[in-house]
């Protein structure tokens, strides 16, 4: 199973790290995840191609910014 948290989720991730609960964290690059200048969001998850066919569970957290975290679980 892999888990991917979104930025608000990652500390909860951290502890459901498993051998078996892989954690996928969309990191701060060009390639993943960036904040443009007037604050829209980009977002791509890494591998998202090995992922089809296994269970993939997202993880958000609603705090501390409720609306950019939505606008991330969207994407």
């Amino acid at each position: 199973m892999f888990l991917i948290p979104t930025a608000s989720a990652e500390h909860l991730a951290r502890r459901l790290q498993t051998k078996t609960v892989k954690v996928i964290y969309p990191g701060f690059n060009k390639d993943e995840k960036r904040v443009f200048p007037d604050g829209e969001l980009y977002v791509r998850i890494p591998r998202a191609n090995s992922l089809a066919g296994q269970h993939v569970t997202i993880l958000h957290s609603g705090i501390p910014y409720p609306n950019e975290g939505l606008v991330e679980l969207e994407l």
